[in-house]
């Protein structure tokens, strides 16, 4: 196992703690349960990029810079599914696309059990709106750019 995939078990390893504390947590309305999601978006951020990393479609001069959520949604005890829009950028230019994340945890331990992230429109391509402070996030795709799944 190389460095940069050491990293990325780490990366995963703290999205894991993160989504476990917000699926904890009773009150997920609340200002900490926001402050929670926040740091969940932050940490698959970073996670993401990982995954991109080496990822055939992007490319080395690309980065996911930000996710910022629309909802999010516990689908079960374990699971939570995660709408936003993400912010991406190449140089000093910034573009938005619709995210969709599905993520299930083990049921004992802080592990990342599954997750499927989809994310830009295949029939736009990337890169067709920038971003701007409070622009809504688009709608969701009829066909996903990019799937990435724990399977791969």
């Amino acid at each position: 196992m190389g460095e940069s995939d050491d990293a990325l078990d780490d990366l995963r390893a703290e999205l894991a703690v993160g989504v476990r504390a917000y699926l904890g947590m009773t009150d997920r309305d609340s200002a900490a349960g926001q402050e929670r999601v926040q740091r969940v978006c932050a940490q698959l951020e970073w996670f993401l990029n990982g995954l991109l990393r080496e990822h055939p479609g992007w490319t080395r001069h690309r980065y996911v810079d930000g996710l910022l959520p629309d909802t999010v949604t516990v689908t079960s005890p374990v699971a939570l599914e995660i709408r936003a829009m993400m912010i991406w950028g190449k140089g000093r230019s910034q573009w938005i696309e619709p995210f969709l994340g599905a993520l299930r945890v083990a049921a004992t331990a802080d592990k990342i059990e599954s997750y499927e992230f989809s994310f830009g429109d295949a029939g736009q391509g990337l890169g067709r709106t920038q971003f701007r402070p409070r622009r809504r996030r688009p709608a969701d795709p009829a066909q996903w750019l990019f799937t990435l799944t724990s399977d791969d």
